[in-house]
């Protein structure tokens, strides 16, 4: 007599958390089988005792299996020991919901926004990474945060759980220093894809931080003006040459009467 995997609450959804329905599984053990998604995304199967692989039809990544207590990740399929009513989800319970950059706002010590502008060289930026949890229940996943600066490829993992349906913010600091031109040539360099991928499910997402060098402040000398440096601070100008993004400023002076 089969050994009954009711498992009402095995699923299958897309990227957006919806549920997909009439997708195919085939599940292959100790007795092989077929089973098709409902209208919820759900789907069970009566079962003899074993272990036993689930994999979505066709078989293409899709779809990715969701670790669990229950499944274990090999490739893209969930192996599981049907001893008792076991679940084996897949799609992508859990998901990059966005990444925020957020620096210290100097007039008012807040974190607010990076500018669509950018940041300025130096300043420290908060890369806030929203990771969702759209399942039934709490998940576990590997966050990782990738970027290249100048020639190194530069990466950090944090483990994080996320409750069923809520999400947490993993926090991954940066420093800008030196982020607005490229190593050893000086070249301008004002642009760095930002990346994080889950190891629970295997979503991604990514963001563009736009990094300006320092501002330049010029003084003029003795019986002179502003005007003195149109040349470094116009556009077309020698900053401006340099990287589109380097502004200068020159100071205005004079004498007023008291």
């Amino acid at each position: 007599m089969p050994w009954v995997a009711a498992c009402p609450s095995c699923s299958l959804r897309d990227r957006a958390g919806k549920p997909v329905a009439g997708k195919e599984l085939r599940v292959v053990g100790p007795e092989d089988t077929t089973v098709t998604t409902d209208a919820s995304g759900n789907y069970s199967a009566s079962l003899r005792s074993g272990r036993y692989s689930v994999t979505p039809v066709p078989d293409d990544g899709t779809y990715p299996p969701q670790a669990s207590a229950d499944c274990i990740v090999i490739g893209r399929s969930c192996s599981v020991d049907v001893t008792h009513d076991a679940t084996a989800n897949f799609g992508f319970g859990l998901r990059v919901e966005k990444i925020l950059l957020r620096e210290r706002d100097l007039a008012t010590g807040m974190m607010v926004d990076v500018p669509s502008t950018g940041t300025i060289d130096g300043n420290r930026v908060d890369v806030v990474e929203r990771i969702s949890n759209i399942s039934g229940s709490p998940e576990a996943t590997d966050v990782k945060f990738s970027t290249r600066i100048g020639v190194r490829d530069v990466s950090h993992t944090q483990r994080v759980s996320v409750p069923a349906g809520s999400s947490v913010d993993v926090h991954e600091p940066l420093d800008s220093s030196g982020l607005a031109w490229k190593d050893f040539t000086h070249e301008p360099d004002s642009t760095h894809d930002l990346k994080v991928s889950l190891s629970n499910g295997g979503d991604s997402g990514s963001a563009v931080l736009t990094v300006k060098p320092k501002p330049v402040v010029l003084v003029h000398g003795v019986n002179s003006n502003a005007a003195t440096w149109e040349g470094y601070v116009g556009r077309p100008g020698f900053l401006d040459g340099r990287n589109p993004k380097w502004r200068g400023f020159a100071v205005v002076t004079g004498w007023r009467r008291a």
